[in-house]
């Protein structure tokens, strides 16, 4: 039997944000953080890939490698050479620690830190929808959002067990969810539901231009013009 140190409970899973996020060599790395009995713990978010004509290709998979309990330890004695990178995000409550750290590095957070122009992390996105959604009672046009699990968890209240189902899975996938225009939530679930094998032959969404948005009732005026590119079909 694994021990609480080497895999995230379904209830710490609730708790699950990230901590740090750096990129470096075409690609993000992360740090994330769960509660466990209010006690934080710490993973390293890897990716896996394989390669095709000598070139790396996510593969969609991840996991969480465990590393401790204490953030500045976890910093400091990173395997993955974060402070070397390019800082995309940091908790709040984390910044003047990483400040710390990297003047330990011999670095600055003005140096490291380097978000992307307009890149809000903490925004829905939508690239989805599902024109007269037959499950409410009444079909309506919903449109699938996806957002880190904190922002999805502060929108909703909680994860569901279909969110946690994916989140174990894949925990650097994003969670979703289908909403309707006026913002109501029609269902949850994991990522990869409106391409997956849950119609048989044919995938009732259609790919839409993307767009985001900082809270469902946003819906409203961000899917007045939406136009229909291609249905998405299974994968």
């Amino acid at each position: 039997m694994q021990s609480p140190t080497d895999h995230a409970t379904t209830a710490e899973l609730q708790t699950f944000e990230y901590a740090l996020e750096y990129a470096g060599e075409g690609e993000n790395a992360a740090i994330v953080r769960t509660f466990l009995a209010g006690r934080p713990r710490y993973w390293q978010l890897t990716r896996q890939f394989t390669f095709e004509e000598d070139e790396a290709v996510l593969t969609g998979r991840s996991h969480l490698e465990f590393l401790g309990y204490h953030a500045g330890d976890v910093l400091r004695e990173s395997r993955h050479p974060w402070w070397n990178l390019v800082g995309q995000y940091a908790a709040p409550d984390l910044f003047p620690l990483v400040e710390e750290v990297l003047r330990e590095k011999g670095g600055s957070l003005e140096g490291w830190f380097s978000p992307q122009p307009e890149d809000d992390r903490h925004l829905f996105t939508c690239q989805a929808m599902w024109p007269a959604c037959d499950i409410p009672r009444r079909p309506v046009d919903a449109f699938w959002l996806t957002a880190r699990p904190e922002t999805m968890r502060r929108a909703l209240g909680g994860l569901s067990a279909a969110q946690i189902s994916g989140l174990m899975c894949s925990p650097a996938e994003p969670v979703g969810a289908l909403v309707d225009r006026r913002g109501r939530v029609v269902l949850t679930q994991e990522p990869h539901y409106p391409v997956g094998n849950l119609w048989n032959a044919y995938s009732p969404f259609y790919e839409i231009k993307p767009f985001r948005v900082a809270c469902f009732a946003d819906l409203w005026l961000a899917t007045q013009h939406v136009e229909r590119v291609q249905p998405l079909g299974l994968v």
